[in-house]
């Protein structure tokens, strides 16, 4: 695999990656705020894999121009030996938790040989003017002006004065609406609770995926294969964000300490065929194992569920919280 080089191009200028802080990115139905580092639509959060936010915060915040490869990879990735795998791969996921469509994008356009750029309208607002779930207060009189406020305490023309009958006609309707219909606040349900423990989601979890090693009786023809249907059956979890490693000689693992890293090796012996794998977990012991078949390819197969299965537990779980 190729690995993206850091060098600068030609006549490219030494651009920060910050700009003004305190600001909010409106484009189309989404709300983006790097500060913060929330993503939603109309007013829904998104939960998005922590690469895929910077790099998609990082081209919103530079939608005047095209971003060169070499300089995202600086940027969000600190410069370090990148496949241009792992690159295309969190762009995609960037289109896909805002609904772009890489053959007739609306937000993030490929620059062939270049790189990328987002050509979205965007509109930036102050965070203090469009806060979520917050009101907005105006500094002359100090009162609440959302637009429930707005009605409910309405000025009198010439005077600071609230009218007051309005609010307390208010407060009778829903105390009426509430007490004749019943609509009182109660505890949730236990069927409500484990239904909502049951549905919690996983959080992110990072893994680096080393290329699978030739052992005895098999070859590099089969093992890149293999390697391949691992790197995008594992892409394909949604709590996974995979960078697939050219190999273990090119990159300092030492460099990854928020990573848990995935190796196998493939071994034949008299028509079957046997994979070995080792999955590294920063702080907590090794895991290793083996499964054996005639088919090396659906023991790939078993090797994605099972590391899904694996790394869903241990995130709901807390176990990778230190990562």
């Amino acid at each position: 695999m190729a690995l993206i080089k850091n060098e600068k191009r030609q006549g490219q200028a030494d651009i920060s990656q910050g700009r003004a802080t305190g600001e909010a990115y409106f484009f189309g139905d989404y709300r983006l705020c790097p500060d913060t580092r929330e993503l939603s639509r109309n007013g829904q959060p998104i939960d998005v894999q922590d690469k895929v936010f910077s790099l998609l915060a990082y081209l919103v915040e530079n939608h005047d121009r095209a971003v060169p490869r070499e300089e995202l990879v600086e940027s969000i990735w600190a410069g370090k030996p990148l496949s241009e795998t792992v690159l295309s791969r969190c762009v995609m996921k960037a289109r896909r938790a805002i609904g772009d469509d890489c053959d007739s994008p609306q937000f993030i356009r490929t620059i062939r040989a270049f790189g990328y750029r987002f050509v979205g309208e965007v509109m930036i607002k102050a965070l203090e003017e469009c806060a979520s779930g917050k009101l907005a207060f105006s500094q002359s009189d100090g009162m609440a002006s959302g637009p429930l406020e707005s009605a409910l305490l309405a000025k009198t023309s010439g005077s600071t004065r609230v009218r007051k009958w309005p609010i307390v006609l208010m407060i009778a309707v829903l105390l009426t609406l509430g007490i004749g219909t019943g609509l009182m606040v109660q505890p949730p349900s236990e069927s409500q609770t484990k239904t909502a423990s049951e549905q919690k989601k996983p959080k992110p979890v990072d893994l680096a995926l080393m290329p699978v090693e030739s052992g005895s009786g098999t070859t590099q023809d089969l093992s890149e294969p293999v390697t391949m249907l691992l790197d995008r059956g594992l892409s394909k979890v949604p709590w996974l964000n995979v960078m697939s490693l050219s190999s273990s000689s090119e990159v300092n693992l030492a460099d990854y300490p928020s990573h848990c890293i995935l190796s196998t090796s493939l071994n034949q012996t008299a028509g079957n065929y046997e994979i070995s794998y080792t999955l590294e977990i920063p702080g907590r012991p090794t895991m290793k194992g083996e499964i054996s078949g005639d088919n090396p390819f659906l023991l790939a197969d078993e090797i994605i569920v099972m590391m899904g299965k694996m790394t869903r537990k241990m995130s709901l779980s807390g176990e990778l919280d230190h990562l």
